[in-house]
């Protein structure tokens, strides 16, 4: 195998795909950091008919390792993968193949974003959910039977009403006891933050 161009796609936050040329084996894992395994999924070209393969290279043991989040290839390939992540093109008969430059694009630009948004808003959720719980807001238990769901409808590719009818229940229900707490402890940033957030998610 000759050189290819790829795309480096880093774990953690705040990071952007990065175009890069691997040239073998040694050179892929020397960018995962491990063993490596793949993963696949199918793209479509904007100016071709025929779909293209995907594929990712990362870290075989990421999960077992703790490493952290790759947000950008969990988004790409979705589902959950830790690492880095070395993304290829599958050219046939094994071979890898290189990236095309609009997917390169598309990647740096549209979907960079769209993560991004993604992420921040999971983020906040996150400490939505932790904040409404430390504060005896709303049970636990309820908080965890609607992330549960979420986690299934992400494992499913896609979010049900069910899970979506709880969600907004629970943030109805985090509204009016946030605004409760507000005006009892006025002058808490966080909280001003976070009903202001829970107003706008209602209100869609």
């Amino acid at each position: 195998m000759g050189t290819v161009s790829a795309v480096l796609l880093k774990c953690g936050s705040g990071v952007e795909p990065e175009p890069v040329v691997i040239n073998g084996l040694e050179s892929i894992q020397s960018l995962v950091g491990g063993n490596i395994e793949a993963v696949r999924i199918f793209a479509q070209k904007q100016d071709a008919d025929e779909p293209f393969e995907l594929v990712g290279y990362c870290d075989d043991e990421g999960r077992i390792k703790n490493s952290e989040m790759n947000w950008l290839a969990s988004a790409l390939f979705r589902q959950e993968i830790r690492g880095n992540v070395v993304v290829v093109t599958d050219a046939g008969d094994g071979e890898d193949g290189d990236v095309p430059d609009t997917f390169v694009k598309w990647l740096m630009s549209s979907f960079l974003q769209r993560v991004a948004e993604t992420y921040n808003e999971a983020t906040f959720i996150a400490e939505v959910m932790r904040f409404a719980v430390e504060n005896h807001l709303v049970p636990e238990e309820e908080v965890k039977e609607v992330m549960d769901s979420m986690g299934q409808d992400i494992e499913d590719e896609g979010r049900t009403p069910e899970t979506m009818q709880k969600m907004n229940e629970l943030l109805e229900k985090i509204l009016k006891a946030v605004q409760d707490y507000h005006a009892k402890e006025d002058g808490v940033q966080l909280v001003g933050e976070i009903e202001d957030w829970l107003k706008t998610e209602t209100e869609k």
